[in-house]
């Protein structure tokens, strides 16, 4: 019975599987043979715990040395402390240790890095005479060589060896070659006395990952036999040295070629961007594993092939040979990323659910990252909140994720949970923080944010910080106090800085800062096409067009082109790319056809829908109106103009409705119409927050114009009531039109345009008030004939 349960033990392959078996032992008493007791303890500690191999142990009455060294080795990577209590516990029972006891225990000490307890162990062997163990003291020279952090350590013990093996040396050699002493590991590789295969791939090896790839190659010429090892070492060494060329003849030379052979070509050749002979190797592989296919895609994606990519992992499912992993995923969600692809991106998070893959830190982070960056924050937050762990890279990408989409103050939420949870940013999620702030206005927070880093956290601020506080400042037109800033920080800006100042100076009008801040960029980074091309547009802008000229013939004769940007779209499946005046694209003609078309057909409309847009825009677009106002709207003409019309209103308190003046009327009446369109429309379609600014300016001004219109009634203007009231009424509207809330809604060529008619129209009125039935205006010509402009006027006003 205990052969035939020891040959069950063998087959188990589950969980379930086990507990059945180890129910049938107990069933048939047992519980106590040591030989089926060590079986297991092995599956026990592989399968469930090491918790239940310990029971295990327990149940048996008299275990002997082999149950005791069994216990350890489950130890191995488990814990160390239960191995040195099964120790103790021998020594205890005065079981006699043997090699295996030795060399399980350092195996156990050193998966946890635990060099005080192998110095004690050392100790041991010493005592009970096994440093005559070529075993255990080849296995205390690999502990010492891996967790000693001393050379001198490992050769103390490599000297003191009464005897060595082929074994011994090799960890020498290795061990010379991991400190980087190359000329005594390559002196102890020439008085070996015996060298085998391993020897020369460890001494090929080392020099290979010293970046000696010319005495590799020597040594690997002089090589008596070669293994797949080998000659896989030295493509890997050519490839990582970028030599792709000699990496492809030593695979030529293979007899025969592993899938690690192939793999590291497809790699080698996709670092280079060589990814059309990366693609022609891929194909060529007999066999392909999820290794191959990831060096395939990684490639297109770090050589900025993105559709590429997403080719190959399409490929990769249609075939069907192997399943995608993690790092697949993680690749193939990069790529979605730069294209901006959320349908791709979708779908592969929904195969992620279905195909049930944990949800690791770096797969939670590429998909938040992916999400946020096609504008779903809703399925990057749900993702966030799904993780079971999160690192400091989760945050950053969740706050940077928040910040692109505009949620700046929930991003500084995010920010300051974060802290509140204990962990501690660094320098990376600041610079998101700082953006946050910087894109939504948030100058306080922002300092505040600054002030904590340096203070409360002891992170020295990067330039790209400094660079986020110049802007915040900049962009609040606080262009003295970034100065200052910059000042108090004991900073030398560089042309980060001063193109940051630069900005900012133009669009606040500080004239000497914007001469000193271009100047300074001429003069740390005059050769940068990038800079050049942001002072000749700033000189446009600004209305400089000389200096545009000259910054625009410097650039060309200097040979100094911007690197274009691309744009993509994703059309069905496919995606395309393509930049300004692109050329290269297969269906140009098709493309610049279909554009020329609309050109044409756009050219007659085109007065016709700038009229319309004055008037429809407002409903079409008025939430991203709202939201993002540009500050050329408000120039001074619009308030000028509100000025003049209130003065005018007061003054000759027009009557709005007057059986003679039709044409003053209707010019009036069809003014205040289009403003309370405009104001009923902004108070439909605006944040709670706006409308609350809007209403409130609303009550004060009617309240304050209805206070002057009734005194000014019952005072001064008896009689004539309806007519002043319809004045004020007037003058009303026209205030709200031209009010800073409701300015951007207005374009300042429509408020100009209508109040010159109005002003024209109170001229026409005024010069003519009770004089004659008929206004004529007198042009002088040569002739000195004049012209006429009949209005229907009335005697009484």
């Amino acid at each position: 019975m205990e052969q035939k349960l020891a040959l069950i033990l063998q087959k188990c392959k589950t969980i379930k599987q086990l507990k059945q078996t180890h129910l049938q032992i107990l069933i048939n008493c047992l519980k106590n043979r040591n030989f089926l007791a060590t079986k297991l303890m092995s599956l026990s500690s592989d399968f469930i715990s090491l918790d239940y191999a310990n029971k295990v142990f327990q149940d048996v009455s008299k275990p002997n040395l082999i149950s005791y060294n069994t216990l350890i080795k489950c130890s191995i990577g488990k814990s160390h402390e239960n191995a040195i209590f099964v120790y103790n516990r021998m020594r205890e029972l005065d079981i006699s240790s043997n090699s295996f006891t030795f060399t399980f225990l350092l195996s156990c000490f050193e998966s946890f890095h635990k060099l005080e307890c192998g110095k004690m162990l050392h100790c041991h062997v010493l005592k009970m005479g096994f440093e005559s163990s070529i075993f255990v003291m080849n296995t205390l020279l690999d502990f010492y060589a891996k967790c000693g952090g001393d050379l001198g350590l490992v050769t103390k013990v490599f000297d003191e060896m009464t005897e060595r093996d082929v074994v011994s040396w090799n960890t020498m050699i290795r061990t010379y070659m991991s400190y980087g002493e190359i000329d005594f590991a390559t002196k102890l590789f020439d008085s070996m006395p015996e060298k085998n295969l391993v020897t020369w791939n460890t001494v090929v090896s080392g020099l290979v990952k010293g970046g000696k790839m010319e005495l590799a190659n020597e040594m690997f010429q002089q090589m008596p036999e070669r293994n797949s090892v080998s000659w896989n070492v030295m493509i890997s060494g050519y490839v990582k040295s970028g030599d792709v060329k000699s990496a492809k003849a030593i695979f030529d030379e293979m007899p025969e070629r592993s899938i690690v052979s192939w793999t590291t070509m497809v790699s080698g050749y996709a670092t280079t961007g060589d990814i059309g002979s990366a693609r022609m190797i891929f194909s060529q592989m007999p066999v392909k594993n999820v290794v191959s296919w990831n060096a395939m895609i990684a490639g297109c994606v770090n050589c900025h092939m993105f559709d590429e990519a997403l080719s190959v992992f399409h490929h990769m499912l249609s075939d069907g040979k192997c399943k995608p992993d993690q790092t697949t995923l993680i690749s193939v969600l990069s790529a979605c990323t730069h294209l901006n692809s959320h349908e791709h991106g979708k779908w592969i998070e929904s195969y992620i659910r279905k195909n049930n893959f944990e949800l690791s830190v770096p797969l939670g982070n590429a998909l938040i990252d992916m999400f946020s960056k096609c504008g779903d924050l809703e399925n990057a937050k749900a993702i966030f909140e799904k993780m079971p762990e999160r690192c400091i890279i989760t945050w950053t990408t969740m706050v940077s994720g928040l910040t692109l989409n505009g949620c700046c103050r929930e991003a500084l939420e995010l920010f300051d949970k974060m802290c509140s949870e204990g962990l501690k940013p660094d320098d990376v999620i600041f610079i998101a923080v700082l953006s946050a702030c910087n894109h939504g206005g948030l100058v306080e927070d922002g300092k505040r944010v600054f002030s904590q880093m340096v203070h409360d956290f002891g992170i020295e601020p990067r330039i790209e910080h400094y660079g986020c506080m110049v802007d915040i400042l900049g962009r609040a037109g606080r262009i003295e106090e970034a100065i200052g800033f910059i000042e108090s920080m004991n900073l030398e800006p560089n042309a980060i800085i001063w193109a940051t100042l630069l900005s900012a100076c133009k669009i606040h009008g500080n004239g000497s800062s914007f001469e000193s801040s271009m100047r300074k960029i001429l003069e740390q980074e005059p050769n940068n096409p990038s800079y050049l091309k942001l002072i000749t547009n700033i000189s446009s802008s600004a209305g400089q067009w000389q200096d545009a000229l000259n910054f625009r013939v410097a650039t060309r004769d200097g040979n100094m082109e911007k690197v274009p940007g691309c744009s993509s779209i994703q059309v069905g499946e496919s995606v395309h790319e393509f930049v300004a005046r692109d050329t290269s694209h297969p269906g140009r003609k098709e493309v610049y056809r279909a554009l020329r078309s609309l050109n044409r057909h756009l050219k007659p409309m085109h007065r016709n829908v700038i009229a319309l847009s004055l008037f429809l825009s407002p409903t079409v677009t008025f939430k991203k109106i709202i939201k993002k106002r540009s500050t050329e709207q408000f120039s001074g003409m619009p308030y000028v103009m509100a000025l003049l019309n209130c003065l005018l209103y007061f003054w000759y308190g027009l009557p709005f409705i007057t059986r003679n003046n039709y044409l003053v009327s209707a010019i009036n009446g069809a003014g205040i119409v289009i403003e309370s369109t405009f104001v009923l429309i902004f108070l439909i379609f605006s944040p709670k927050k706006e409308k609350a600014k809007v209403l409130g300016i609303l009550v004060c001004i009617i309240a304050l114009f209805s206070t002057v219109a009734l005194v000014s009634i019952f005072a001064f203007h008896k009689g004539n009531e309806r007519k002043l009231f319809c004045g004020f009424v007037s003058m009303i509207f026209a205030i709200l039109m031209y009010a800073a809330p409701l300015s951007s809604m207005v374009p300042n060529s429509f408020g100009c345009v209508l109040g010159a008619m109005q002003l024209t129209l109170y001229a026409i009125y005024r010069s003519n008030k009770g004089d004659t039935k008929k206004a004529t205006i007198y042009e002088s010509s040569e002739t000195g004939k004049g012209s006429t402009l009949a209005i229907p006027m009335t005697d009484n006003p």
